[in-house]
């Protein structure tokens, strides 16, 4: 198996005070998948080769602490850290070659091979600039270890593997706005 890039779009809310944490909740749609390029099990033994994309979709809902490594001004990076939950919206197979020729049957729709929820825990390290009053411009690195097993029925044709589990790497720009109460100006630097 090896790594695919995928989409992630979204929104969150964050909270900070005039210290240096504050708390996010992301709702994220995130595609996870792999390419799967491997023997394809059939009585007696693996004599065939099969080559596929496998794409899950996922609506993903981190929530993270975050420690701001600086208290106030135009530039606050932060570091966070948090659990992660993705609820599954559908999973697809695609481009399946079966010996190195195009093969649509293992192609579709095999939501069903996959757990509808896949537990997680994020990581990562946002920049954060002011980019007007009460806006800040957004670039967010994140890791997410998947922490739980997110295969169900998938069939013995490819070999059923030990642990399946979900990792990604994500990079999103956002912009932010301030919403509720603000502090007055003397305590903004």
């Amino acid at each position: 198996m090896s790594f695919t890039p995928g989409f992630t779009a979204g929104a969150f809310l964050m909270y900070s005070s005039l210290n240096h944490f504050g708390i996010s909740a992301d709702v994220l749609y995130s595609q996870r998948g792999t390419r799967y390029d491997g023997p394809l099990f059939v009585s007696p033994g693996p004599s065939n080769t099969i080559d596929f994309r496998q794409r899950v979709n996922y609506l993903e809902i981190p929530v993270v602490a975050r420690y701001f490594l600086t208290l106030a001004g135009n530039f606050r990076p932060n570091v966070f850290i948090g659990p992660s939950v993705g609820i599954k919206l559908n999973a697809k197979r695609a481009n399946a070659e079966l010996n190195g020729v195009e093969d649509d049957r293992f192609n579709g729709d095999n939501s069903n091979d996959f757990k509808d929820l896949d537990l997680g825990a994020t990581a990562g390290f946002q920049l954060n600039w002011r980019a007007g009053e009460r806006q800040r411009f957004l670039i967010d690195a994140r890791y997410t270890l998947g922490l739980a097993e997110v295969q169900s029925n998938l069939p013995n044709i490819w070999g059923r593997r030990e642990s399946l589990s979900n990792s990604a790497f994500t990079l999103t720009l956002g912009y932010g706005f301030g919403v509720g109460r603000e502090y007055p100006s003397r305590y903004r630097r």
